[in-house]
């Protein structure tokens, strides 16, 4: 009902999605249960304090190994974008990011407002219901482990891992 609704929103207000990335990756705004829950945003409620132990891991290869190619390599740099991509830098993540709302484009002729992957071609802007249709064809395509399998894995990489405590 339009009642439960506007309560669920209101409640939603009350929070914040707290998230840390490297400098080279897109925000990731919806969960990806194949990187487990400790790379997800953590939900922060108004009024409360918290204590937040971030744990970095990373990798940073080497000028000759850079020198490869991808075959020897098997992994991606980060200026190695493909050409169709409408981002700066390649990372796994955006990669994967880009091809979702890719999909969901598609299935819905239009792109969510507040989504920032956009390119010139991008005109049509989703409505609400266009919006709702984005938004579940963006959530089918994060837990379809069949999507985006072009995607391949960084040969440099820097991730966060959050705990939150009250």
């Amino acid at each position: 009902t339009a009642t439960d609704t506007m309560g669920k929103r209101r409640e939603e207000m009350q929070e914040v999605n707290f998230q840390i990335h490297s400098t080279n990756e897109l925000p990731q705004i919806l969960d990806d249960f194949s990187k487990g829950t400790k790379m997800d945003s953590l939900i922060l409620k108004k009024g409360h304090e918290y204590f937040i132990e971030v744990k970095p891991s990373g990798q940073i290869v080497s000028a000759d190994f850079k020198s490869l190619n991808y075959e020897d390599r098997n992994c991606v740099l980060s200026n190695e974008v493909p050409e169709n991509s409408t981002l700066k830098k390649y990372s796994k993540n955006n990669c994967k990011y880009e091809c979702r709302v890719n999909i969901a484009k598609e299935k819905c002729g239009c792109i969510s407002w507040d989504f920032p992957i956009r390119s010139i071609t991008d005109k049509l802007e989703c409505d609400v219901f266009g919006r709702t249709c984005f938004m579940n064809a963006i959530r089918l395509a994060t837990t379809d482990a069949n999507s985006c399998h072009h995607c391949k894995d960084d040969c440099e990489f820097m991730e966060y891992y959050k705990t939150k405590f009250t």
